[in-house]
């Protein structure tokens, strides 16, 4: 995956080009349940260590924080931007978020969100994302200063 220009130097200079991919946190359903997310996010090594350590202080013996650890933990990876500007995926999160041969890497704030191009363009559809209505769009934006 080429990692934009606009953003490469910006990354070589706060964390010389290191990275961690890790799959996405599942979402919450409109009926309460968790859904598998199919997507990724990459963080520099930098703002990993924050969300990471945010995971870290949460107790290993209570089972749901235990959950959480092994998925936010246990499924990063480290990757680092090569001298070609790109990012090699690992093939496990590869699969898991399925990603075949096109991308869309998607900046918010502290993270990426890396998508198979297909899914992206298709939950970007009205009413494309089964998670989310129009209504609740339309309130929240209705809470922005746009």
């Amino acid at each position: 995956m080429a990692m934009p220009a606009s953003y490469r130097a910006r990354i070589k200079d706060s964390c010389g080009g290191n990275m961690v991919v890790a799959p996405a946190a599942p979402l919450v359903s409109a009926e309460g349940g968790l859904v598998a997310s199919n997507y990724l996010w990459l963080y520099t090594a930098d703002e990993w260590e924050k969300v990471a350590s945010q995971v870290l202080r949460l107790g290993s013996t209570n089972p749901v924080n235990r959950k959480m650890q092994q998925m936010f933990l246990g499924g990063a990876e480290e990757v680092s931007i090569d001298t070609g500007g790109r990012i090699l995926l690992p093939a496990r999160l590869r699969k898991l978020a399925g990603i075949e041969k096109n991308v869309a890497l998607i900046a918010l704030g502290n993270k990426f969100e890396i998508w198979a191009e297909s899914v992206w363009e298709d939950s970007q559809l009205p009413d494309g994302d089964s998670l989310v209505s129009t209504e609740q769009v339309v309130e929240q934006l209705d809470k922005l200063e746009l």
